[in-house]
């Protein structure tokens, strides 16, 4: 489940990519898959549409949610049915922890901001700024931000939300600039993102100055920020050295689409791939499958390689990159 239309509908396109893919390298497997495709990010969206491939499509997984905000509404539908499910971007931990039958691949929220701020460093901390969006994926954001500040007796100098779709931040980056924030966190993604990013510059904001959320290791991103995305910073799950899956998902991803692989596309694969081979090897049996998919270890896929721990979370390294001539590239 996740949007094909709107401002994040490049989201919902790069996790069908990864999809497709891995159904193609399941079928050498000798393992076939049918995909059920649903344009839901929001709550009612998704809670109608889990109902749907429930009781039509009779699904036993869902194999890539990307909207926390949806994965928040569907938990209790989850939960009563004993659907397997992925979720595909940062999440909070506390979200995949309170049900047993929710994965990620993705590092926490938690973990990725301590990371964050981490980069920044003592001196940029100090005068921190803070634009999210008003949902669950962004509130984790911002509480995990506010936390880790608080540890260190520091609270933002801006603290702003907005809700879905809002493209006007003149108001916002007013406040960064007129506060000399040093270090700002941009809890948005898509098109939003770019909006964000381009009026920051107006105001003279530097993007060496803005961390945003691994979800916007996106060229569309950059592209459409142009000149005003240089200088931001994100950490991503993937390695500067290249692993013999994850040059086999490019090389293939590179020969169908023309372009670089998203993330999203990269943890969708690895996502379709767990779960289809634990049902497969247990039979259909979701007890054993979820035991397969708890234990997997040293796991070498498409997003890189990892370890799922006792949490249903992975245990992976973060790697910082930043977008320089037009591109994230990874920083030393």
């Amino acid at each position: 489940m996740a949007p094909t239309t709107g401002d994040y509908a490049s989201a919902g396109e790069e996790i069908q990519r990864g999809i497709t893919i891995a159904q193609d390298q399941l079928r050498l497997e000798g393992i076939q898959t049918k995909i059920s495709f649903e344009n839901a990010c929001l709550p009612a969206q998704g809670v109608t549409a889990l109902r749907k491939m429930l009781d039509k499509d009779k699904i036993e997984a869902i194999v890539s949610n990307y909207c926390v905000i949806t994965l928040n509404a569907i938990l209790p539908i989850i939960a009563k049915n004993s659907v397997i499910t992925f979720q595909n971007s940062s999440v909070p931990e506390k979200l995949i922890t309170s049900s047993p039958f929710t994965y990620a691949t993705w590092p926490s929220i938690e973990q990725e901001v301590g990371a964050m701020i981490a980069a920044a460093g003592d001196e940029s901390i100090k005068r921190p700024g803070l634009i999210y969006l008003e949902s669950p994926w962004g509130s984790g954001y911002a509480d995990a931000f506010r936390d880790a500040l608080s540890n260190r007796g520091i609270k933002p100098l801006v603290d702003l939300s907005q809700g879905f779709d809002v493209h006007d931040f003149r108001s916002e980056t007013t406040r960064l600039a007129s506060t000399k924030s040093s270090m700002i966190l941009a809890a948005h993604t898509g098109a939003v993102m770019a909006s964000f990013l381009k009026q920051a510059r107006v105001m003279n904001i530097q993007g060496s100055s803005i961390f945003v959320p691994s979800d916007n290791d996106d060229q569309a991103i950059v592209s459409s920020a142009g000149v005003a995305a240089e200088g931001v910073s994100l950490f991503s799950t993937e390695s500067p050295k290249e692993s013999p899956a994850r040059s086999r998902y490019r090389s293939e991803y590179e020969k169908r689409y023309k372009r670089s692989p998203d993330p999203l596309s990269r943890h969708a694969y690895d996502q379709l791939i767990l779960t289809a081979r634990a049902l497969s090897e247990c039979k259909r049996d979701i007890s054993c499958a979820r035991t397969r998919i708890e234990a997997t270890s040293n796991y070498d896929g498409a997003s890189g390689q990892f370890s799922m721990t006792s949490k249903r979370t992975p245990l992976r390294p973060l790697y910082r990159k930043q977008v320089r001539d037009g591109a994230f590239r990874f920083v030393e």
